[in-house]
């Protein structure tokens, strides 16, 4: 979904989504709903919101509910109260801690191979270059990464086999995010590592 409210753009496919929380109830409830925090690449910060009829996301026509969405931009600091009432003390901690750090702008000259290695992981990731560094930096100095070969390929990929995975709902595969950029998965039935998106 995407919003153009007092002249900014609110886009949840190109923002970062920082944390996602629902109504605890059943999806199939009338009162279901979804709440997502998200991060502009500009820094803003916004909520969106989507639920069945009867939920604070719901829309009403008469007598007749349906599902509805909602973008509600939000101040650095109504981010943080939304993670206070939302999240647990770690998890907002952790989110915010992050945001807060100083930054420093620098420039490096880089290979023609490592610059289109980089934008593959912004395109894949939705992540800037400073937080690609900033992973990649972490994991060489936690030494989690290993070696994969992916099937039917003549090669392997590094791969932190330890970092944070999402589902992918086209596949149903448990997706891992190689250096590279690439999304690889383990297919059960093969017991190999397959290559989803490269």
């Amino acid at each position: 979904m995407q919003k153009r409210i007092n002249g900014k753009l609110y886009n949840t496919e190109t923002s970062k989504e920082l944390a996602r929380i629902n109504s605890g109830r059943s999806p199939s409830d009338s009162n279901y709903y979804e709440e997502a925090l998200y991060r502009t690449k500009s820094g803003n910060f916004f909520l969106h919101g989507w639920g069945h009829g009867n939920s604070r996301y719901g829309e009403w026509l008469g007598t007749s509910g349906s599902d509805g969405e909602k973008i509600i931009p939000f101040t650095l600091e109504e981010a943080k109260q939304w993670g206070t009432n939302n999240l647990s003390k770690a998890q907002s901690a952790e989110i915010f801690k992050k945001l807060e750090q100083k930054k420093l702008k620098i420039t490096a000259d880089v290979l023609v191979d490592t610059k289109n290695v980089i934008d593959r992981l912004k395109k894949n990731t939705k992540k800037s270059t400073g937080e690609i560094i900033d992973t990649a930096i972490r994991m060489m100095e936690e030494e989690k990464m290993e070696k994969i070969k992916i099937y039917g390929m003549d090669e392997e990929v590094m791969v932190n086999l330890d970092q944070d995975t999402f589902i992918d709902e086209a596949t149903g595969y448990e997706i891992y995010i190689a250096e590279d950029g690439r999304w690889i998965a383990e297919d059960d039935a093969l017991g190999e590592w397959v290559q989803i998106k490269g």
